[in-house]
């Protein structure tokens, strides 16, 4: 018997095998969405749509305009046939999506099968998730893009950094861009990490597969960048702006950048930043004929802020970092009890987690992600 004749069997032997591997893994897919999808619609049952929340639909837009939540919003909207209860089914179906990107990500992280199920389960139950994104594509359609941007990522190391995967890694990361601008800074780090560490680190290249990744990686920035030009011309014809982004670098900046930072960084009884500021007898002015001008007035304050005070803004620094890993809401003062555990007690679960599967990975020899 030939080589050719054994290779040849050998795929026919294979073939029933890899078939049900493949049922396995969507039907693993479609119950790990059912897992996330079930307690997300008993728990809309039970406390039932916020009208506070309903501006998200109609007046929430001009608080998020990035371009596309701008144009995901009025979609959704219509394809719910401008029913509150059906926008949020969409919502809630949207979020469920979690579960079937976490399995991916925990089987292509080599994780066990118990072990992905934890994963599902970890990110079944997030009252507060739900409750806030129920009518915002904001944090659910974000939250599903960011999973499904890390699992192509995992995939793009696996295949060598090839163009598919590159391209698909672009195409991911300018949607995340256009609806949370600031993932730009994460997605940047990822890049440059990807392109000091190829050729020396995956398993592919010590099959020979190393010469030119580093320029396939460039490859996949340069798509990104393109991509984001697309936008911004289409931002051109539509408004007259190049910049597809709302003015609002000096907003932020500004918010970040103030007298009042080092007070409510350490605070947790405020539901808006913007309001304490405002209260504060702050200069804010939110109502402008020029956006643009506005937001380079804040920024303009926040600059000299920066400069009057730099060992302050430095120890605020670091309240930020603790801020930004802080277990409690901002109003967490505010809230009862129970409102306050249904995001803590999820975020130290899901930390937990984190922790244990890095401790995984890291036994794994895969220290150089983590």
């Amino acid at each position: 018997m030939t080589l050719s004749n054994e290779q040849e069997l050998t795929k026919a032997h294979d073939a029933p095998a890899q078939s049900r591997r493949a049922d396995r893994l969507w039907r693993d897919m479609f119950l790990s969405w059912l897992v996330c999808l079930a307690p997300r619609v008993l728990f809309a049952a039970l406390t039932g749509l916020s009208n506070s929340k309903l501006y998200f639909i109609t007046e929430g837009i001009k608080e998020y305009p990035y371009p596309l939540y701008s144009f995901l919003q009025p979609v959704l909207w219509n394809l719910s046939f401008h029913e509150p209860v059906v926008y949020a089914g969409i919502m809630l179906a949207l979020q469920a999506m979690l579960g079937p990107a976490i399995y991916l990500i925990c089987r292509q992280s080599g994780f066990p099968v118990p072990v992905r199920w934890l994963g599902v389960l970890g990110v079944s139950f997030l009252p507060y998730y739900i409750k806030s994104s129920m009518l915002n594509p904001q944090l659910s359609v974000t939250i599903l893009l960011m999973s499904l941007w890390f699992l192509l990522v995992l995939k793009w190391t696996e295949h060598g950094y090839d163009w598919k995967f590159g391209f698909s890694v672009a195409a991911v990361s300018t949607a995340l861009i256009l609806i949370r601008p600031n993932i730009l800074s994460t997605i940047f780090c990822v890049l440059v990490f990807c392109h000091l560490t190829a050729g020396s680190t995956f398993s592919s290249y010590k099959r020979g597969q190393s010469k030119g990744v580093g320029k396939r990686v460039i490859f996949s920035g340069l798509w990104i960048l393109l991509l984001l030009a697309a936008a911004g011309l289409v931002s051109k014809l539509q408004t007259g702006h190049l910049n597809p982004f709302p003015p609002n670098i000096g907003c932020n900046l500004y918010i970040g950048n103030n007298p009042l930072t080092s007070e409510y960084l350490q605070r947790h009884d405020y539901y808006s930043l913007e309001k304490t500021i405002s209260d504060a007898g702050l200069a804010f002015p939110w109502v402008v004929d020029d956006p643009d001008a506005q937001d380079a007035m804040l920024k303009e304050k926040a600059m000299a802020f920066i400069a009057e005070n730099p060992a302050l803004c430095i120890k605020n620094g670091f309240l930020k970092i603790l801020r930004y890993w802080d277990y409690r809401f901002d109003d967490y003062d505010l809230n009862p009890l129970i409102w306050n555990l249904s995001y803590t007690v999820p975020y130290l679960v899901i930390m937990t987690f984190a922790i244990v599967g890095a401790v995984y990975l890291w036994g794994r020899g895969y220290g150089w992600w983590l």
